[in-house]
């Protein structure tokens, strides 16, 4: 019966400490976008309040057939900016 009591204390230790290091999101999250775009390239930049290394996902899908043309992923520097510039052939395509 000790042992049980023994294994049963130290399995909800361990649950408790590891529940302590679960690092919560942001709660006032501030995400600012920017962009340039002409008919060969398409510039991206993003000032957020994540900390570093936070990823942000782009898409661009042509409107008429949905396809996705161009996909990446960026992410954050110390300062919580992105930046990314494509080369981007558009083609008269509309983009989203």
């Amino acid at each position: 019966m000790k042992k049980l009591k023994m294994v049963c204390l130290l399995t909800f230790a361990t649950v408790a400490l590891s529940a302590c290091t679960i690092k919560k999101p942001p709660q006032n999250l501030a995400i600012k976008p920017q962009g340039t775009y002409d008919f060969k390239t398409v510039g991206i930049k993003v000032e957020s309040s994540l900390p570093k290394n936070a990823k942000f996902n782009l898409l661009f899908k042509d409107d008429d057939t949905k396809k996705v043309i161009y996909e990446t992923t960026i992410k954050t520097d110390e300062n919580g900016t992105a930046n990314k510039k494509i080369l981007l052939d558009t083609k008269n395509k509309n983009l989203t």
